[in-house]
């Protein structure tokens, strides 16, 4: 066999073999987040990015599935990379920018809040976030391998806050505030106002503290491994605008 056509019957094999792969559903992986991800009694993924999500890969014409998987989790296989994966709802920072690629957003928070308990005088409404940072006597309670925005990620970098790490998700963290383990949390109003919605929390033993320098809420996206391809990429951003783009008035 020549040179030539040694390259002509490679580049057929990679063609084939990344046209077999666009062809495999990707794997859109999501943990329970009320609002954000809530599975419903049929079995389907509903919520504030989820919605979008679905309807973007759907009109991109992109086989889907969704799963059930932790959130420490799921970075781990993105990071591996071992086949086509998303993650629904994610912050965009220059670390995951080096692992996947990230679609148009999905939603944008509202400013972030802090919860804690009802009766701590250490916090009143509009306080500064810099002011509950910069309490000695507060510690902070933090999701592990997480990232709250790269305003807040930065401020909180910056000061001298004790920090205690945790993998446990919403409700667990909230259960700990609660029971004294920790001073507050930082977390979406959207989440917040679920949880309290709650039966276990309706006891007002927590509050929702809001802040009167708030960063302004970061955007949430799908962040997909280097498996899904630009084009796809760019298919479901296409989606996601067209969604997000006002419609004309009659």
């Amino acid at each position: 066999m020549t040179v030539s056509r040694l390259i002509i019957s490679m580049a057929i094999l990679a063609l084939a073999g990344s046209l077999a792969l666009a062809g495999e559903p990707v794997l859109v992986l999501y943990n329970e987040r009320p609002p954000y991800l809530i599975t419903g009694p049929d079995g389907r993924v509903r919520g504030l990015t989820a919605d979008p999500a679905e309807a973007a890969l759907t009109a991109a014409n992109i086989p889907h599935k969704w799963v059930l998987t932790p959130a420490r989790r799921q970075l781990a296989m993105l990071e591996q990379n071992p086949g086509r994966v998303c993650l629904v709802g994610w912050f965009r920072n220059p670390e995951r920018e080096k692992i996947g690629r990230f679609t148009a957003p999905l939603y944008k928070d509202r400013p972030v809040a802090a919860l804690a308990r009802t009766h701590d005088r250490r916090f009143r409404q509009g306080m500064s976030v810099r002011e509950a940072l910069g309490d000695p006597t507060l510690l902070l309670l933090m999701k592990d391998s997480y990232s709250y925005g790269k305003e807040l990620d930065a401020l909180i970098a910056a000061s001298a806050v004790r920090i205690e790490k945790t993998a446990a998700e919403n409700v667990a963290m909230a259960r700990m505030i609660r029971a004294g383990r920790a001073g507050y949390m930082f977390i979406a109003p959207e989440e917040a106002e679920e949880l309290l919605r709650g039966e276990e929390f309706r006891d007002g033993g927590l509050t929702l503290v809001t802040f009167g320098d708030a960063p302004e809420g970061e955007e949430r996206h799908l962040l997909c491994s280097g498996q899904v391809s630009a084009e796809e990429i760019r298919r479901i951003d296409e989606a996601l605008l067209r969604r997000q783009a006002p419609r004309p008035r009659n």
